[in-house]
């Protein structure tokens, strides 16, 4: 196989994990699927966000320089900055301006999110809880470029604090972690695990683009292993958002270790999976997984104000049919409205590739 093939190959792989990472995400923003599966919902939440941001940490920042770093910022941010533009006054009119005691809360409540952009601060505001991503996801990126940087000691010392974050955070009063801006009480605790996989996946011996059958097997075992664990004894850890008083800290280590080790092996064991998906339609999801993840919760506010809210109803059978229909049906929408955007001028509008889009924009 010549390199352009690999490259091509290598990149559908990686397209392909992001396709089946964003399909986790949709159902995890499933309204019907946290309520009915609560469970299930929870043990989802231990590791489907926290695996999004370690696929960061696949790839090196050293040869980027800062027109390059601010172009990846630039990225993440304008979207952001879009859809707050778009969805802030919407919310406003449609459930706070009708009720004079609110307005006032709302407004004072205003400032802080968009200073923060935490989960919690956020959805006080928008009525959306997913909008904290993005800037968290910026955060993990500026940390990671200064880590892989000329900068030897500043990165130094940026491992040490959060080595000692990850160890003593679950210690902290959680509603703090509300108050730790663009995400990072989660970014903070998530980013030793991300270190410990990208020595993983960088093993010389490991070749996760040619792995053999019974390494996948052997993953697998140990995944579903580590799940049962998880399921047995109700060991979830939420790492999304502004993370809650489970998540562990050093006074439980046998924990601590334990949700290190399920987030690792759940990361690698979903890398290979879109390893052998890697020819499927996962990988166009993959492509469009920024404007889905931003797009499938207004879908399924749209399909809730339609008329969803009757489907929670019913048996539990019936529940269950109402959680597929609209999880495929915001999933769908979600994707179709993703690659309508790609083809109008909106793409530079809400997702511009480089700040010389809006430039162009602007001429």
């Amino acid at each position: 196989m010549n390199s352009n093939n690999e490259n091509s190959s290598r990149k559908a792989y990686l397209d392909a994990t992001k396709g089946v990472l964003i399909s986790l995400v949709v159902l995890g923003h499933n309204y019907f699927f946290s309520r009915l599966f609560v469970e299930w919902f929870s043990f989802l939440y231990n590791f489907h966000v926290a695996c999004f941001l370690l696929f960061s940490f696949l790839f090196h920042y050293e040869q980027l320089g800062v027109d390059s770093y601010v172009t990846r910022v630039f990225r993440a941010l304008v979207p952001q900055f879009v859809f707050l533009i778009l969805v802030i006054p919407t919310y406003y009119v449609m459930f706070v301006s009708g009720l004079p005691e609110e307005t006032g809360k709302w407004f004072s409540r205003l400032p802080l999110a968009l200073t923060l952009q935490t989960e919690t601060q956020l959805d006080m505001v928008t009525g959306f809880r997913h909008f904290w991503f993005l800037p968290a996801m910026t955060l993990l990126v500026s940390l990671l470029w200064i880590l892989d940087g000329n900068r030897a000691r500043a990165a130094s010392i940026l491992v040490f604090s959060l080595v000692l974050w990850h160890l003593y955070a679950g210690e902290l009063n959680a509603s703090l972690f509300q108050y730790f801006p663009w995400g990072a009480a989660l970014v903070g605790f998530i980013f030793v695990p991300g270190l410990i996989a990208r020595k993983i996946y960088n093993w010389p011996e490991l070749c996760w683009e040619h792995f053999p059958i019974h390494r996948d097997l052997l993953l697998f075992s140990a995944w579903l292993v580590c799940a049962w664990i998880v399921m047995r004894y109700r060991l979830f850890m939420p790492l999304a958002g502004d993370p809650d008083g489970l998540v562990s800290g050093l006074a439980k280590p046998g924990r601590l270790l334990f949700h290190d080790l399920f987030l690792l092996v759940s990361f690698f064991t979903i890398l290979r999976l879109g390893w052998w998906l890697r020819k499927t339609f996962l990988v166009s999801l993959g492509r469009e997984s920024l404007k889905i993840f931003l797009l499938s919760p207004l879908v399924w506010q749209l399909f809730w104000l339609m008329g969803g809210r009757n489907l929670e109803a019913g048996t539990y059978f019936e529940k269950s049919i109402s959680v597929l229909i609209t999880y495929i049906g915001t999933l769908a929408v979600s994707y179709w409205l993703a690659k309508l955007i790609a083809g109008t001028p909106l793409q530079s509008i809400m997702f511009p590739r480089t700040p010389a889009d809006w430039r162009t924009l602007r001429r």
